[in-house]
Parts: structure tokens; C-alpha cells; sequence
């Protein structure tokens, strides 16, 4: 534990921090941001060593964790770092399935080098059938959204997304999909399963993961993520290797990801 007192300088702006720290209790502030309890600070800086902004000061003393590797991190913090990473990691980022795994030092990087446009790490024109899937799931999260009016009530929603499914219009599907996903407050885990099913019955890897992407942002439920994922786990194979979709869904459930984490 390091106890840090008021006004001291935690990092110098222009400095590439050799450490990061978790806020055990004070706050630390830079010119834009007040940290307080629960947060860390210089994480992402340190892991691909690039210069800080500003200052960080010690706004009230301090007490601060301090780690130089992701994976050093206390079990007790592990709460509080996945919201601190579900920051950077909202977006889904593709590697080449290689048969390997990946260190989360390497996720941290690539979602940063994914942010530059720097899209070299990021590979995966060897596969072809894998390269379309994937290009078609970018297309799914990404394509423009078109302004359309949503039923009134959840069931009438249901049947207008189920409807689009079967009838394979699947841009109607994905601009209900994206305005639903926070104007309804009923429960989604059902119906999330249902809509896997009829998506697996017309054959549709993308769109499986797509609707696993959308559990992965609806459920509050990390065990019934998982359960949805390795029930579907044979449908999204490749060439008898697992290791994509992992990379792919870990950054919509990261509870796996620290499972990799723990496993260390």
C-alpha cells in the first residue's frame, strides 16, 4: 500500500508511467477528471507506455495500490478493474484464431491500435469463411441506424424482431434490435435465447453473435451469459477450434476475460 499526501504529484504530464495504481481511498485529479475511491489510475498509459496529458496530483491523501503488470492485480480490485476496462472495451475487436491464447496485455494493445486505426495486429484475411462472418458482424454493429417507430409494448416488439428473422430482413431486424435494447424494461433473457434459436435454425453464424453481443450488453447475469454461450458454442465452431469466438465475446463478457486472468 502506498499513502500519498495532498498536492504531491502522483505523474508528471509528458511522463510514461512504469506503474499504475488503484485508489484504495483519497482522490487524485488531473485537469479533467477528479479519481476517486475504486479507480485506476495510468492503467492503460502504462500497459502500451505511452506519455500522460497532465498531471496527476493527490487531491486528498491517499492510499493507493500499485501494480507494474495487468495480471498482478489483487483479486479484491477485480470488480472495479472489468468497469474500468469495460470503458475501453466496448467495441469488438477480431484477431486471426491462431491457436493460442491471448494475454490481456495484447487485448489492452490491440483495442488501443484498433482506436489509431492501426489494423495490423488485427488479421484475419487467412480464413476466408471466418473473414466474411466477421465483416458481416461488423456490418451488423456498425451500419447506420435508421430513425423507426417501436411498438408500444414488449410483445408487440418481440413479434416485429422474430418476424424480421424469419422473413431474412435482417436490416429491419438490426435498427429494431439497437433502438429496443434500452426502451424496454422487461426481462430479455428469454427472448434472447428464443431469437438464438431461430437463428441457428436459418443457419446464421453472424447473426448468433451478434445476439450473443447484445446478451453481452442486456444481461446483468454473467453465469447466464456463459450458459447462452456454451450452448451455442458447436454452432459458432471453426475448423474445430474455439479460440475466435473467444476473442470476440471477451470483450462483451468480461467476466471471461478475468477467468483467464485467475487461471495464471
Amino acid at each position: 500500500m502506498k499513502e500519498v499526501k495532498k498536492n504531491e504529484i502522483l505523474i508528471k504530464k509528458d511522463e510514461i508511467p512504469k506503474k499504475f495504481y488503484y485508489i484504495v481511498d483519497g482522490e487524485v485529479e488531473n485537469n479533467k477528471k477528479i479519481y476517486r475511491k475504486g479507480n485506476f489510475i495510468a492503467l492503460i498509459h502504462c500497459l502500451i507506455q505511452t506519455k500522460v496529458s497532465d498531471n496527476y496530483k493527490i487531491r486528498k491523501n491517499a492510499k493507493l495500490m500499485e501494480f507494474s503488470d495487468i495480471n498482478d492485480i489483487d483479486k479484491d480490485y477485480i470488480d472495479d478493474f472489468l468497469k474500468y476496462v469495460s470503458k475501453y472495451t466496448n467495441n469488438i475487436i477480431f484477431k486471426n484464431s491462431i491457436g493460442e491464447k491471448i494475454s490481456i496485455n495484447e487485448l489492452v494493445k490491440n483495442k488501443e491500435s484498433f482506436i489509431k486505426g492501426d489494423t495490423g495486429d488485427l488479421d484475419f484475411s487467412n480464413d476466408e469463411e471466418l473473414n466474411e462472418l466477421l465483416n458481416t458482424f461488423d456490418y451488423f454493429v456498425n451500419d447506420k441506424q435508421l430513425q423507426i417507430t417501436l411498438p408500444e409494448s414488449f410483445e408487440e416488439y418481440k413479434k416485429e424482431l422474430k418476424d424480421a428473422i424469419i422473413e431474412l430482413n435482417i436490416s429491419k431486424f438490426i435498427n429494431y434490435s439497437k433502438m429496443g435494447l434500452y426502451n424496454y424494461e422487461e426481462n430479455w433473457d428469454d427472448f434472447l435465447d428464443e431469437l438464438i434459436d431461430i437463428a441457428i435454425t436459418i443457419n446464421d453464424r453472424a447473426l448468433v453473435l451478434y445476439l450473443l453481443y447484445i446478451a453481452g450488453m442486456k444481461m446483468r447475469d454473467y453465469k447466464k451469459i456463459n450458459d447462452l454461450i456454451k450452448k451455442n458454442w458447436e454452432f459458432l465452431r471453426f475448423n474445430n477450434n474455439n479460440i475466435w469466438i473467444d476473442y470476440a465475446m471477451r470483450f462483451v463478457n468480461n467476466q471471461l476475460l478475468f477467468e483467464e486472468v485467475l487461471k495464471k
